[in-house]
């Protein structure tokens, strides 16, 4: 997964990860990147600093779960399972 400022410039590599990264959702103060990975099956909603570094897991074995949102205040992340 890879970040550009919006005017254009460079690209940045936000996580060197290898496995399928999907639904990318910035978090309302844009300080943290949620999205979906199949690195532990089922798929699972991860979240990494917007900066990069590393990602944290933060739905439990439940399924296949999809297209995460963050709450208005970035509390919390709804997703569909």
């Amino acid at each position: 997964m890879w970040t550009m400022l919006a005017a254009g410039g460079e690209l940045a590599p936000l996580t060197d990860r290898h496995d399928v990264l999907i639904f990318p959702v910035w978090s309302p103060d844009g300080s943290r990147v949620a999205f979906v990975s199949d690195q532990d099956e089922p798929t699972n909603v991860w979240v990494i600093p917007a900066h990069g570094g590393a990602a944290r897991r933060v739905t439990p074995d439940t399924g296949i779960v999809f297209d995460p949102q963050w709450s208005p205040d970035g509390s919390a992340l709804l997703y569909l399972n």
